[in-house]
Parts: structure tokens; C-alpha cells; sequence
């Protein structure tokens, strides 16, 4: 299996949790990956120039074929230290993550997996604005190195939409559902819609779902975001009825059916 799929496999066995205030805090302080100066030689080591003339000791990068096994190594320690911490809420797994992750990137910056790790463990510190920016930029180079990264792409754009860049997010869940069809599902097209709904673009998401739904009239999730999209133009008949033709021609999964008898109930109840 390939090392992506592998690691991905197992970070998306079980939901993430947000990360305890206090660690949060303290992270904020990071400000350069952590270097393995200890089990590196001096001959692996090569200090980038700065052009500003700042402080060279934070920017130290490693020759990285000498050592690839001890990069997938703790890449693999950190998904393991990871598992723990979702498991158990202990901090000192997160911060052993962390170690590791960075520690991988000081030996291969040009490993785009060790990227999106580290956006993924930033971004889940859903109480610091800080994290949540350096984890989209850790995203923004893993999409970089391997723009195929599909996981990367989308929680690019997730992150983008929690950092209210709606219009930045709307134009990033475009790029994933145009690379891969099978992306055009529920939990994209809400992304799409709420971030349009955001940046004040709701006809944009209607002039893409129209057509769509002209060749794919059954795709029930598709309809939703469509109504969602009505809605928040105040076109209330024409969301409406989205909604109903759902229900009424048994569209999509009982789930999603379920989902737009209750979002009717709910305008109704609104608008009375």
C-alpha cells in the first residue's frame, strides 16, 4: 500500500479531537521545525543563505538521502503518537506527534506527506488562530510537492472556509470537485455552498449546480446544496421545491431524503 494510503487509512479511523487550550497556547510559540542536531553528522547539514540578513540558527536543512528511513520512521511514530492522543486526550502524545513530524520535515522538506501531517495536527487546534494559518500554509506546500493530493486539497479547503476566506475556500472546493467527480458528494458541496453563502457568491454555486443537475437530475445531495443556495438568495418557491421534489420522487439515500424533510419543516416553521 502506498505510504499516503497508509497513513491515511489510519488517521481517518477515528474523529479528531480539539486541542487542549493550554498546549495551544504554548504552541503558538513554535516558530521553526525541530532539528534532529543530535543524530544527524555535521556533513548532512547545510545552512540556507538568508537574503535579509536575520539569523541563520532556525534554518538549517539536511541532506536528505542519507537518511530516508529515519524520515518515514518518525512520520510513522507520529501517526502512531497521534492514535494515542485521540485515544486517550493525553497531551504529551500530541506533543510527541508534533516531534516527530517536524523533526521528519528537517530531514526531507521536500516530503509531501510530512506536510500534510502537520497541517492536519496544526489544524486541529481549533482554538488558536495562529495554528489554524500555519496549518494551511503546511497545506499549501504539501499541495505544492503533489498537487494529486486529494485529502490535502480538500482540507485545504475546510481550513481556508474556518479562517473565513470564503471566497479563497469556494474556489478551492471548485478545484477538488473539477479534479475528481467523486468529490461532487454531500460534505464538499456544503463546504461550496456555505463558503459561497459567505463570501456573498451564491449564484456562483447556482450556475454550477444547474447544469449539473441536468445531467445527474437524481443526485440528491447536489439538489440540497441547489435549495441551500435558493435560500440564501431568497428565491424561497424555487428552494422549496428542490427540497420537495427530494422527498417526493425519493432522491438520493433515506439519509438524504430525512435531511430535506427536515430542512423543510424547519423553513416552514421560519417562515411562520
Amino acid at each position: 500500500m502506498p505510504k499516503v494510503l497508509l497513513l491515511l487509512s489510519l488517521l481517518l479511523l477515528t474523529p479528531f479531537k480539539p486541542l487542549p487550550s493550554v498546549l495551544a497556547a504554548d504552541y503558538e510559540n513554535r516558530t521553526a521545525p525541530i532539528e534532529l542536531q543530535n543524530t544527524l553528522t555535521s556533513t548532512t547539514q547545510k545552512k540556507r543563505e538568508s537574503k535579509t540578513g536575520e539569523d541563520n540558527v532556525n534554518k538549517v536543512t539536511f541532506v536528505t538521502k542519507a537518511f530516508p528511513e529515519l524520515s518515514t520512521t518518525l512520520l510513522r511514530e507520529a501517526v502512531n503518537a497521534w492514535q494515542e492522543w485521540k485515544e486517550t486526550g493525553r497531551e504529551d502524545f500530541l506533543e510527541a506527534a508534533l516531534f516527530n513530524v517536524d523533526s521528519a520535515l528537517s530531514i526531507d522538506p521536500d516530503e509531501s506527506e510530512a506536510w500534510f501531517l502537520q497541517g492536519l495536527f496544526y489544524g486541529e487546534m481549533q482554538n488558536s488562530q495562529l495554528a489554524q494559518e500555519r496549518a494551511v500554509s503546511s497545506l499549501i506546500q504539501c499541495v505544492d510537492l503533489e498537487p494529486e493530493h486529494g485529502p490535502c486539497q480538500l482540507m485545504l479547503a475546510q481550513k481556508l472556509q474556518g479562517l473565513g476566506q470564503f471566497e479563497l475556500a469556494a474556489a478551492q472546493y471548485r478545484f477538488v470537485m473539477d479534479k475528481d467527480p467523486t468529490m461532487v458528494n454531500g460534505m464538499t458541496l456544503m463546504g461550496f455552498a456555505v463558503s459561497l453563502v459567505g463570501a456573498d457568491k451564491a449564484q456562483v454555486g447556482v450556475d454550477f449546480l444547474e447544469p449539473l443537475l441536468e445531467q445527474s437530475p437524481d443526485n440528491g445531495p447536489a439538489r440540497t446544496t441547489l435549495a441551500v443556495l435558493y435560500k440564501a438568495q431568497g428565491k424561497m418557491v424555487e428552494a422549496k421545491a428542490q427540497l420537495e421534489r427530494i422527498t417526493s420522487e425519493h432522491l438520493g439515500s433515506k439519509a438524504i431524503q430525512a435531511h430535506a424533510q427536515s430542512l423543510l419543516q424547519k423553513w416552514q416553521k421560519e417562515a411562520s
